[in-house]
């Protein structure tokens, strides 16, 4: 990766347009996470937001929801930080995304797994979900960022990609998505890490949720917790949510 320093700030499983429990309440709860995340971006000038994948719950989000993401992504292109993505499983499986929309409007770039992004000589590649079995990582050169949304069997035994894949390709990060709590680990030569969902999409998520900014310059991650809805739980009665 180059020597200057740059911050980039990794996000995933945004899941905008969730309506749930059936509470309005909480569909603009997952909104104002992600224009945190904006926010966060902004106040440390990163080079680039990359999202690894599910920006929306579903393949037709409502025309608020639409609205209110071109806004906060209208913000990074007036700072000129450039918003990169992949599709998740959330996603429609085939054809037109969202994401190629908001790359037609130039508030974002879809990913490729063979033309990198170049970020100041850093090349960025992306590798959307997959509904396989088991996954290839597609070839990419060495000190590069790699960035997929998939479950990985070290964190979800039932998952398509395995460690010993990701320890055979050449990137040196590994940006993930599909597992909606943090974590972050090395292997070898490389760093790999989910930041975890940026809203609690179900009850079992207690953890706090946070995003992942980055220091090219020595590979140092910084976690950015997120200031989301309270939740009470009690074990023997359920849980509700604060107001």
């Amino acid at each position: 990766l180059s020597n200057c320093a740059m911050k980039i700030l990794h996000l995933a499983d945004t899941n905008i347009a969730t309506v749930q429990y059936g509470l309005e309440s909480r569909r603009t709860d997952f909104s104002l996470a992600v224009r945190q995340a904006i926010d966060i971006a902004l106040q440390h000038k990163v080079s680039a937001v990359i999202h690894a994948g599910d920006l929306f719950n579903d393949k037709n989000p409502s025309l608020d929801d639409l609205n209110e993401t071109l806004s906060s992504l209208a913000l990074l292109k007036e700072a000129r930080i450039p918003f990169l993505g992949i599709t998740g499983n959330h996603c429609q499986p085939n054809g037109l995304q969202w994401l190629d929309m908001l790359q037609n409007q130039k508030l974002a770039t879809r990913l490729s797994p063979t033309t990198p992004y170049d970020l100041d000589e850093v090349p960025i590649y992306g590798l959307d979900y997959l509904w396989r079995k088991s996954i290839t990582l597609p070839e990419v050169p060495s000190d590069s960022i790699l960035v997929c949304h998939q479950l990985v069997d070290k964190v979800a035994p039932r998952a398509e990609l395995s460690e010993q894949t990701l320890s055979e390709s050449n990137a040196k990060l590994i940006l993930l998505g599909d597992y909606h709590l943090w974590n972050l680990w090395k292997l070898g030569n490389k760093i790999i890490s989910y930041s975890g969902s940026t809203e609690r999409w179900s009850i079992s998520e207690k953890e706090d949720r946070s995003v992942n900014l980055i220091d090219l310059d020595d590979y140092s991650f910084e976690r950015i917790f997120l200031k989301t809805r309270k939740f009470i739980y009690n074990y023997i009665q359920g849980w509700y949510m604060s107001q």
